[in-house]
């Protein structure tokens, strides 16, 4: 399983200088409009040094606006840094609706020429019962270009854990699939990490924790981040007292993850 921190656009950059940053990677897709010069050169230099090894999904922002911003805007985020996956727009635990934003986006992007020759779809799975999970899957999979799936952290407050979710969507449709955040079972979320059907996960509680908690490497609870999480930056100086911080709680999430 390989891990994608989500962070600020500041702090991805220290720690790429750092050498923990990594080439699998989630961006959320306001926040690249919202700096798209930055973010442009940025990934032109990460390109340049991964080759194909990176790999960027780009999120539709649901959680962090409340609702997916609209097709235009997530196929002009999948531009600017050549994204490999867009996550189609869904809502929490609502397949019908999920059903509805997804085929909507899909026809929107189509109308406006399609994806990028070099990005696929990612359908988000979820829903009050594996049965409706798996009749969403068999939907979104007649869209053109839906080539993997993701399970979000809310499937592990439904079923108490998304083994069995992951499991069901593998083996009815072998797409590969990413695990949508860390839940509040981070337990789960480490055992889930390493069925083989999962390709990665992404959180930001590994960065935030350390940057803002009294137990920066306590993995095992955590607080939403802060409003302002994703323009935070600090000094040099903090930097140099928190990056212990970071590269124990990632190595501890990606040495599970082997």
């Amino acid at each position: 399983m390989r891990f994608a921190p989500i962070s600020s656009l500041a702090v991805a950059k220290r720690l790429d200088k750092d050498g923990l940053l990594g080439p699998y990677h989630l961006l959320l897709a306001h926040d690249v409009i919202g700096k798209e010069i930055e973010y442009k050169w940025f990934y032109k230099q990460l390109h340049k040094r991964w080759g194909r090894d990176l790999f960027i999904i780009m999120d539709n922002s649901l959680v962090e606006l409340g609702r997916p911003l609209p097709a235009a805007d997530l196929l002009h985020a999948v531009k600017i840094v050549q994204a490999n996956v867009l996550v189609l727009p869904d809502k929490l635990s609502d397949m019908i609706e999920i059903t509805f934003r997804s085929y909507q986006a899909y026809g929107h992007i189509e109308q406006l020429g399609s994806l990028p020759h070099y990005c696929s779809y990612m359908g988000v799975l979820q829903g009050r019962s594996i049965e409706r999970i798996l009749l969403l899957g068999q939907l979104l999979r007649k869209l053109h270009g839906v080539k993997y799936f993701s399970v979000p952290r809310v499937m592990t407050e439904q079923f108490g854990t998304r083994k069995d979710v992951v499991e069901a969507v593998w083996k009815a449709f072998r797409l590969p699939i990413h695990l949508l955040g860390f839940s509040g079972n981070i337990a789960d979320d480490m055992m889930c990490g390493l069925l083989p059907e999962v390709i990665g996960m992404d959180s930001a509680v590994p960065i935030h924790k350390a940057l803002f908690s009294a137990t920066p490497t306590d993995l095992r609870t955590h607080n939403p981040r802060p409003d302002d999480y994703l323009d935070y930056d600090c000094s040099d100086s903090e930097w140099r007292k928190f990056m212990p911080f970071v590269k124990t709680n990632l190595s501890y999430i990606r040495a599970c993850g082997k």
